[in-house]
């Protein structure tokens, strides 16, 4: 197994997330919380390499602002980049600890496209720890459970061909590569085909076929270059310095490895890493092995610090190797017994491999022969299972194949699949948009014949009992035997039931505003769209006789409506309700409006809503509170409508008290505007009502 499987686990990690250097403005507070979120993620990624801890605190930042602000969707993919901060700085179980929470809200908002991104972004995490089954879990749900794009299944192929590799089951690595490159070439995605190249190179040096592998590293690096992405130029560079260090170049070795090392790929401690046991190896190589040894050993302790077993093991060896060469085989035994042993727990055959070789010098050099061939032959067995002739073979079938037929056949099949689909899916989409269209229509007018009925009913039935009031005041004013006192209280119950009248007028005028007309006003616009798209005539009939009945409504909701509110400000309507009730109480009622102006900017239906939750919490007041005094303030912020009422009354238990129908009233009028209602009371302590109301114009 080679030391750059884990980088190009990274790289593939970087090309699934979208990294913008946008230009940051310090005073992000400024703007939208929306804005803000995405400028605080796009900041933690530029400082990802440069200032890790600077990258989390903004990214925790981003998470705790998007939670407070209701962005569920920026809430739940913050909390995703935050797990790829963890793995780019190589705290592994961080990681997989912040992954289990972002699934847990990823599932709660249904958010699949954001469970299908953390579910590789562990399996990246498990291939690094050497965990391959784990891996192939969280790989397996995306193949299974989900209905992936192209460009995801482009990488979910990508990511697990590198966990094919890092096993060493090169045969399955190759053919999970070429779909990867299949797919980014039919999408005209470059930087991800230059990636697949640079993966499929990695099998070949694997293979030992190095001038295929540099054909494909060169052609990659190239790409990356013209794209100014230096981190996928610098992994090319770091396997071009491997190869050239495998086949004794080691002047180019040397070029290529100082060359990658001053890019963004060794700016991570893997990196870093990664880049040091080569430029260690090359030393070796060259006899200088005080060099050597400082390069393996600051590569191994940024290993053990981000405790990666499946990069440990490699470093282990090349010191074994090292020490072998210094003479010095009892301080290599240290170094080959922890690379066996943790080659046998992550199952790297490879890396199995290398170790029994070395650890088999080791004890010749001491002279235990016995022991020496046990392991040589366990290194021998090994290497011959692991260059397999037949696999090779069908490597190399697998890559003619892909370059003589897969490209044009795989193409023209996917092409007809994707139109077919589309034509399929348009067409279908017309059929339910039809049929939806007719269900609405005679849903509303059945509903609209219905209202029409009903209030035609209530209306006589008003005017009869008008009338027989009235014929009952002649027959008792004619009467001289009534007496005066009887005749006044049939005065007044002909103006309460007048007043009755007039109250059911509004409330029928706000239901035809509210409901029946916003429903006809709805229905009206989108058989108009339709109408012109599909230019069906029966819409065309429907159309006109909606348009007609919602005019009919609309004049009747206009002439149904409180006269007051077509000359005075709803502030002005609830100061002279207030002094009303004032001047027949002993309540102490004060009203404050901010702003004084801009009420009238409402819309009509607005200011009657605020009206008659104005009239229901005073009248709740009057009859329960048994208070002295209430203070009702009204504020206008930015279109945001805030009501708080308060009084010194006896105070009740809420969570006994919460079932009366005024409150229900209230609670239904502020729903109806997506409002906020809630209510703080205790006994001998007053009640404290409080509304939000937001802007209407955006409800």
């Amino acid at each position: 197994m080679r030391n750059f499987i884990l980088i190009s686990i990274l790289f593939i990690l970087f090309s699934f997330s979208l990294i913008v250097n946008a230009n940051y403005d310090e005073k992000i507070y400024s703007i939208p919380d929306s804005s803000q979120v995405d400028l605080l993620v796009n900041k933690a990624n530029k400082y990802r390499f440069s200032n890790p801890d600077s990258a989390l605190l903004l990214i925790d930042d981003a998470i705790k602002l998007s939670r407070n602000s209701g962005l569920n969707k920026r809430y739940v993919s913050s909390y995703r980049t935050k797990g790829v901060l963890y793995i780019l700085s190589g705290k592994l179980d961080k990681a997989i600890q912040v992954y289990d929470t972002a699934i847990v809200l990823a599932e709660k908002y249904e958010f699949n496209d954001i469970l299908i991104k953390i579910y590789i972004n562990l399996g990246i995490v498990y291939t690094q720890k050497g965990e391959y089954d784990e891996a192939y879990k969280y790989y397996s749900r995306v193949l299974n459970d989900f209905e992936i794009s192209l460009t995801q299944k482009s990488v979910l192929y990508n990511n697990m061909g590198l966990m094919y590799s890092a096993k060493g089951d090169y045969l399955e690595s190759m053919e999970c590569h070429q779909k990867a490159l299949a797919n980014r070439e039919l999408i005209h995605d470059s930087l991800g085909a230059a990636s697949s190249k640079m993966n499929i190179a990695n099998i070949h040096f694997y293979q030992k076929n190095y001038s295929k592998a540099i054909t494909y590293y060169k052609n990659a690096a190239s790409v990356f270059d013209k794209k100014h992405y230096s981190y996928g130029s610098g992994q090319c560079y770091h396997n071009l310095g491997t190869i050239y260090e495998k086949i004794d170049s080691l002047e180019k070795a040397e070029f290529f490895l100082r060359k990658a090392l001053n890019l963004e790929s060794a700016k991570t401690n893997r990196g870093r890493a990664k880049t040091l046991n080569m430029l260690g190896l090359v030393s070796m190589k060259e006899k200088k092995f005080s060099e050597a040894e400082e390069f393996f050993i600051e590569s191994l302790n940024i290993r053990r610090k981000v405790k990666s077993k499946s990069q440990i093991i490699p470093t282990l060896n090349n010191l074994a190797d090292l020490y072998n060469q210094m003479g010095m085989p009892n301080k290599a035994n240290k170094y080959n017994i922890e690379a066996i042993k943790l080659s046998k727990e992550t199952g790297s055959r490879e890396y199995e491999k290398d170790a029994y070789f070395t650890y088999s010098q080791s004890l010749e050099m001491n002279n235990d022969y016995k022991n020496a061939l046990f392991y040589y032959k366990e290194y021998s067995e090994l290497k011959d299972s692991l260059s397999d002739t037949e696999k090779f073979n069908q490597i190399q079938e697998l890559e003619i194949k892909y370059n003589s037929a897969l490209q044009e056949r795989k193409l023209e099949k996917q092409n007809a699949e994707l139109i077919q689909k589309d034509l399929e899916a348009i067409k279908k989409d017309a059929i339910i948009k039809k049929e939806q269209v007719k269900k609405y229509a005679i849903g509303s007018i059945a509903i609209l014949i219905l209202a029409i009925l009903l209030l035609e009913l209530r209306s006589v039935r008003i005017k009869r009992k008008s009338a027989l009031l009235l014929v009952e005041k002649k027959e008792e004013l004619s009467n001289q035997k009534i007496a005066e006192l009887i005749k006044k209280h049939q005065l007044e119950s002909v103006k309460n039931s007048l007043n009755a009248q007039e109250k059911e007028r509004n409330r029928i005028a706000q239901e035809l505003h509210d409901g029946i007309g916003g429903s006809l006003a709805a229905i009206k616009l989108y058989v108009d769209s339709l109408r012109k798209t599909y230019q069906i005539d029966e819409l065309n009939l429907v159309h006109d006789n909606i348009n007609n009945t919602y005019e009919e409504v609309r004049t009747l909701s206009h002439n149904l409506t409180p006269p007051e509110f077509e000359f005075d400000s709803i502030t002005d309507i609830v100061k002279a309700y207030i002094n009303q009730i004032s001047a027949h109480s002993k309540m102490e009622i004060i009203l404050s409006a901010i702003p004084q102006t801009g009420w009238n900017d409402l819309d009509e239906s607005v200011q009657i809503n605020i009206y008659r939750v104005a009239q229901e919490l005073i009248n709740n007041i009057l009859k329960h509170a048994k208070a002295s005094r209430i203070e009702f303030n009204l504020e206008l912020i930015e279109g945001v409508i805030y009501i708080l009422v308060r009084d010194n009354g006896v105070g009740f238990d809420t969570s006994k008290k919460m079932n009366g129908i005024g409150l229900k009233n209230i609670q239904s009028r502020v729903k109806e505007f997506n409002g906020e209602f809630s209510i703080k009371s205790e006994i001998g302590k007053g009640t404290i009502v409080t509304i939000k109301i937001p802007d209407p114009s955006k409800v």
